[in-house]
């Protein structure tokens, strides 16, 4: 079976099938931050899309090697001294395992809106057990919104 493509695959992801980089291009230059900031961030941006799809890859197309679970971590501050901390949801789910087993897994997978500080991490069966105090989120509960941006405005004014 062929692999699909990132933008096959960005299109199973709620927040990536939504957010093109025509779209991304227009957030920033409504903020009116200028063409070269927004073309770093592009380049960023496309590496970050790239990271959160090669571990969501095998769930995204339920694959054989699919991982049973995804952990949600919350970066802090990072790149810059500035205030780039996680919205108050993303938070609130620093920690929380995703079931990949469940038919409303993709809902819950993030990131959920550019800017997000969620990422994932791939856990194995070993990986779960070995959490000191595994937490499973509730998937038949209402999912994460997915935003365009973070309600944090962070990224529209840092110098990429």
């Amino acid at each position: 079976m062929e692999q699909p493509t990132t933008i096959e695959l960005a299109q199973l992801h709620p927040l990536f099938r939504r957010l093109t980089g025509q779209v991304a291009w227009t957030l920033f230059e409504e903020h009116e931050v200028d063409a070269e900031t927004i073309g770093r961030f592009m380049d960023r941006s496309m590496a970050w899309l790239e990271y959160c799809l090669g571990i969501l890859r095998p769930v995204l197309t339920q694959a054989p090697d699919m991982p049973p679970y995804i952990q949600i971590l919350v970066d802090g501050k990072a790149w810059s001294a500035e205030d780039t901390t996680p919205c108050p949801t993303c938070s609130a789910l620093h920690g929380a395992v995703i079931d990949t087993s469940h038919a409303r897994a993709v809902s819950f997978l993030p990131p959920y809106a550019l800017g997000c500080r969620a990422r994932p991490k791939a856990l194995s069966l070993e990986d779960f057990h070995a959490l000191a105090e595994p937490w499973l989120l509730d998937l038949d509960a209402e999912p994460p919104a997915q935003k365009f941006t973070c309600d944090r405005d962070w990224l529209f004014s840092h110098p990429w």
